[in-house]
């Protein structure tokens, strides 16, 4: 293969390169991913350099997005841009830096006037869109009358030269061969100065030692342009691996279509970062064996280019639920309560609570730990344990079955419940003894009274549930049902 291999002799260089235009995208978080387990793996480093050239789309929220989806996921850079003040130059870590591409701009020039005094590239004024044959000519024959023009008002194309197709070593693909007739000369500069992607990223790369690009495999028609600007600029070319792309459950690329694409919106709805960077990984990377849980820890020991596939990966959200699933129920009740304040922020405060309410909440959650697939869920789940039911529907009444004996019996269970020791034990003992001596069914005084203390049909085991919503607020609740509503005739 060409200058790497799927096994480096020496450390790596590797980098994520995103443009801070939006959110961390599923794709460009796999991508970064699979740079930081590369590097891991091989005791290299992983680099994170930001592309901020596009000035018109670039913002410094998506640049704060970035940094903070990848701290997140627990991807951390050896070089790069500090993560509390991603645009502090004087913060940055590395001596490869600055991190930021708009603060390179000087050495982008300075390439580009190498390019062009050395024959690779010429001036332009013609528009964008022109087509390029006749364009390239008239250009390319008018060099000395283009000096005369402002330098805010024409390009600099890279011109392709003549000569064999350009191969691409893959480490993923394999050989992949660009015929150069199939190639147009491109803009490296425009007009004003403004770097194209193509060329300043082999700048950029270069300058940072990068010994291996790992990317989606829709830059693979962009490599070619690139190894021709490195050998035009007399620079090492770096060993280059194409991921497949991410694809919906209907086989085309991921979007939005297919659901939510972002780190964020994962994020928010209470997936856990080690879930999600499990599912990540095992995106287009297996490690030959049937497992499919593995820590982080372990991915940086185990990752591979050799293992991943030269197919599209498919994207299934079933699966991701399933894995973060696996990792709720494996973490402590203290560990997920942790996790979950986020999530109860509506009801929680966490500069507010005590010791009694901490282990309150503890217990609470761990009471639903087997019930939930996201984090998120604990927001509508809970509702109830902090706020009292404002009404119940009569659809719901009639499925609880709230008949003029439910009602009597709940009438009675207010009394009897005001006297019980509150543990969910005595709540037992202290309701199977009144059905027992009034001799009705159980599910005939348990439906009744888990709808009007919850508000719900169905919750976890009517003991723990009551134990957790506290005696003060169910007695509460059954005087204001009892108050209210009257049992039908």
């Amino acid at each position: 293969m060409a200058s790497g291999a799927l096994e480096p002799k020496s450390p790596p260089r590797v980098r994520f390169a995103p443009s801070p235009t939006g959110e961390l995208h599923i794709g460009s978080a796999r991508t970064a991913l699979f740079n930081y387990l590369f590097a891991r793996r091989y005791g290299g480093s992983f680099i994170l350099r930001i592309e901020d050239t596009d000035k018109a789309r670039s913002t410094e929220e998506s640049l704060r997005n970035l940094v903070d989806g990848l701290t997140w996921l627990g991807i951390r850079w050896d070089e790069g841009p500090d993560e509390e003040r991603p645009t502090d130059l004087s913060r940055e870590r590395g001596n490869c830096g600055p991190y930021l591409q708009s603060a390179r701009q000087q050495s982008h020039r300075a390439a580009a006037i190498r390019l062009r005094d050395a024959g690779f590239a010429y001036e332009c004024v013609c528009p964008p869109l022109e087509s390029v044959g006749a364009a390239k000519c008239a250009c390319a024959g008018r060099q000395k009358e283009l000096k005369a023009i402002p330098e805010e008002e024409k390009s600099l194309k890279f011109h392709i030269p003549p000569g064999p197709p350009v191969l691409v070593e893959d480490l993923i693909r394999g050989e992949v061969a660009f015929r150069r007739e199939d190639l147009q000369d491109f803009i490296i500069l425009r007009a004003g100065g403004e770097p194209t992607y193509n060329f300043v990223v082999v700048v950029d790369d270069s300058a940072m030692r990068i010994t291996h690009v790992i990317r989606g495999d829709d830059h693979l028609s962009n490599t070619p342009k690139q190894i021709l600007i490195y050998e035009a600029l007399e620079l090492e070319v770096p060993a280059f691996a194409h991921i497949p792309l991410i694809h919906g459950s209907d086989g085309t690329r991921m979007s939005k279509r297919h659901g939510a694409v972002s780190v964020g919106e994962y994020r928010h709805e209470g997936f856990l970062p080690d879930a999600f960077v499990n599912y990540l990984a095992r995106l287009g990377w297996n490690d030959g064996t049937d497992r499919e849980i593995f820590s982080l820890a372990e991915l940086e020991q185990r990752f591979s280019l050799a293992q991943v596939s030269s197919s599209p990966a498919s994207f299934d959200r079933d699966k991701l639920l399933w894995f973060n699933g696996k990792y709720i129920r494996s973490k402590s009740e203290e560990e997920l309560f942790e996790d979950s304040l986020p999530f109860l922020a509506d009801y929680v405060d966490p500069g507010d609570l005590n010791d009694s309410t901490r282990r309150w909440l503890i217990g609470l959650i761990g009471l639903y730990k087997e019930r939930i697939t996201v984090l998120g869920d604990l927001r509508e789940l809970l509702g109830f344990y902090f706020v009292d039911p404002k009404q119940y529907s009569e659809d719901d009444l009639r499925k609880a079955k709230v008949t003029g004996e439910a009602f009597n019996a709940l009438s009675e269970l207010k009394k009897i419940l005001a006297d019980v020791d509150w543990g969910a034990d005595a709540l037992e003992k202290a309701l199977r003894d009144y059905i027992e001596r009034r001799g009705l069914k159980l599910k005939a005084v348990v439906h009744p009274l888990r709808l009007v203390v919850t508000g719900r049909l169905a919750t976890p085991g009517i003991f723990e549930t009551l134990y957790y919503v506290g005696k003060e607020p169910t007695l509460r609740r059954l005087e204001g049902f009892l108050a209210n509503y009257r049992p039908p005739a």
